[in-house]
């Protein structure tokens, strides 16, 4: 059992903050993780180890993937991600979990 902890220095997290990512070449990237809007939270498109979220900066959407070491500690975590939609990347990974 895993005593209550931050999202960013939790175990099963493989990395963070993630990197963000998308098409939109032009478009001004976030440089630090207090910058991007958490938009939405694909808990659907959670079929494997990563969680995947859009934020927005500057009015452009931005995709990220949280990578973690199994699925089903990604789907806990989406479900978790989706009761904060609004905050920001930083606000995510400041969230205390206890899975």
């Amino acid at each position: 059992m895993i005593i209550s902890m931050k999202v960013r220095s939790h175990p099963k997290i493989l990395a963070w903050p993630p990197s963000p990512g998308g098409t939109n070449v032009t478009a001004e990237y976030p440089q630090a993780e207090s910058q991007p809007i958490v938009r939405e939270v694909h808990i659907s498109s959670v079929r494997d180890k990563s969680v995947p979220l859009s934020g927005e900066f500057k009015a452009n959407l931005f995709t990220y993937d949280v990578l973690t070491k199994d699925q089903a500690f990604a789907k806990r975590l989406a479900v978790e991600f989706s009761k904060h939609i609004g905050e920001t990347l930083q606000q995510f990974g400041n969230l205390d979990i206890d899975f």
